[in-house]
This record gives C-alpha cells, sequence and structure tokens, in this order.
C-alpha cells in the first residue's frame, strides 16, 4: 500500500517521503494498541515530533483521541475498473476527431481540472495518471507517467525537493545539479525554438541533459524526439461523457489514464511553446 497524495500539496508530499513518516507509519500501522506520544518519541528518530504530528492531524493523515495516535487515511480499492472503462472508451471515441497535438491538450486540461483530494491509501499498483509540468513564461513541459517517480524532466525537478536524492536522477543531478528551474527552461527553449527551425545548436550541459532524458537523438543531425505543441491549439471541454463529471478525483484519473494508454501517451514528454522567443 502506498499514501497518495494531491500534488498540489507539495509540502505533505515531502514530508510522507521523508523517514520519519515511515517510521511512524510502521509503528501506527503494527502495533497492537495505539501508541501515546512519549512511546512514539521513543520510537522514531524527530527532533520536531509534536509538532509534525500536529501537522499530520492537521492533514488528515493521523488523529489523537485520548493522548493516543491512529491512522486515519481512507483506503481506496480497484472495484470499479468495468465502469471507468466503459467512459474511458466514450471519450477515446469523442478524440478521435482531434489532432494528436488537440488530445494532449485536451487531456491536460481535463486533469487541471480534477478537484483537489485527500491523502488517501491505494494499493501500489493502483492504475492512475500521474501528469506532472513545470514551465515559464516562454515554455511548459509536461509528462504523462503511471509512475510516480518516472524519469523525465518535471519529475527530476520535483525530485529536488525531495528529502532525499532519487536514485534515478543521479545523472542529471551530477549534469545540471539544483539549477533554477526557471533559467533551465529558458535555455531549453532556446534550443527547442533552435531545433524545430533548423538551426544548429552548440554542446551545452543544457542540451546533454535533453539527451539524458530520451528527448532529443543524434543521428546526421541532432533532432527532437518529443511533440512540441504551440498554444495556438484550442481544445472545447464541453464535450465530456455525462457519466464522467459524476466520478471521483481518484475515478478521474484512472480513467484518463485508460485514454492515454489507448492514445499511446504513456511515458510522453511534451513540450508546450508559451510564447514565441528569439532563437538567435
Amino acid at each position: 500500500m502506498r499514501v497518495l497524495v494531491d500534488e498540489r500539496n507539495p509540502k505533505l508530499i515531502k514530508m510522507l517521503e521523508g523517514a520519519f513518516f515511515q517510521q511512524l507509519y510502521l509503528l501506527l500501522s503494527t502495533s497492537s494498541e495505539a501508541p501515546t506520544l512519549r512511546q512514539i518519541k521513543a520510537s522514531v528518530d524527530e527532533p520536531k515530533v509534536e509538532k509534525t504530528l500536529d501537522y499530520f492531524i492537521k492533514e488528515k493523515i493521523i488523529s489523537r483521541v485520548n493522548k493516543r495516535y491512529f491512522l486515519t487515511i481512507p483506503t481506496i480499492k480497484d472495484d470499479d475498473e468495468d465502469l471507468l472503462a466503459s467512459i474511458a472508451q466514450e471519450l477515446i471515441e469523442n478524440l478521435g476527431n482531434y489532432s494528436k497535438e488537440q488530445q494532449i491538450l485536451y487531456i491536460e486540461a481535463l486533469y487541471q481540472r480534477i478537484g483537489q483530494h485527500p491523502p488517501i491509501e491505494i494499493a501500489e499498483e493502483y492504475p492512475m495518471l500521474i501528469l506532472n509540468s513545470i514551465e515559464t513564461d516562454l515554455l511548459k513541459v509536461l509528462s504523462f507517467e503511471k509512475e510516480r517517480w518516472a524519469f523525465n524532466l518535471p519529475n527530476y525537478f520535483q525530485a529536488q525537493r525531495m528529502p532525499t536524492i532519487k536514485t534515478e536522477f543521479e545523472a542529471m543531478t551530477a549534469l545540471i545539479g539544483d539549477v533554477n528551474p526557471s533559467y533551465y527552461l529558458d535555455q531549453v527553449f532556446v534550443l527547442v525554438e533552435k531545433m524545430t527551425e533548423g538551426q544548429k545548436v552548440r554542446e551545452s550541459i543544457f542540451l546533454k541533459s535533453l539527451e539524458i532524458c530520451g528527448i532529443l537523438q543524434r543521428k546526421e543531425n541532432i533532432s527532437l524526439t518529443v511533440p512540441v505543441i504551440g498554444l495556438k491549439e484550442e481544445v472545447n471541454l464541453n464535450e465530456l461523457p455525462s457519466a464522467y463529471k459524476q466520478l471521483n478525483p481518484i475515478q478521474q484519473k484512472s480513467l484518463l489514464l485508460m485514454v492515454v494508454e489507448s492514445l499511446n501517451l504513456v511515458n510522453q514528454t511534451v513540450f508546450v511553446i508559451k510564447k514565441e522567443g528569439n532563437a538567435s
């Protein structure tokens, strides 16, 4: 089982990735009797135990009753696959009239409209779309994934905020470290513009980082391997299946994974050009 947190709550995501919560979760889930504050302090390594426990109570991760602590995260089971598959098929048919670029922007727009959800506990293998992004005024980078720490640019920058470096990103960390995300994307924007216009690009750590992420390839020329979309593309979200609107946020993310898999967009990184720049 794993605890799923809405990605719009980065502080809680970071806290749950830390060693203290892992120790606390094990203690609360395996103790024959709910522990007291004194027992927790004796079992875990955390200098600000009471403050952190109060934060977890506020976020509805745990509760405190009669000076004892309990896990209070609701559990979601995968028992609605047939319903979701039926709605997903209707949505896929609707998307058949869209270009690939419009399909990508449509799914992103749908994902961004999904309401926030409280922390929940789900099975490790529960299928669900994870759409991460990083952006500036010039460029947005999207990733469509079903694994929490899949190797891509948005995840790399999110991983930099975690308590420990993810092994998946060690090569990127060695190359660009904790570079400012806005500065990095500004440099990448120039490279993307030049490559889409057929101009030559100079070797740099920014170019190398794109190669590590599988975003470009070197054959006769250096070229991008991912879609590049302009914001001139438009999508209409009014043609949603009525049943989709009745789903909860977790069901919607699971359904969108079905759609993304059908459209062969899983493990796909996408560049969205938000504003024309100057590649000179």
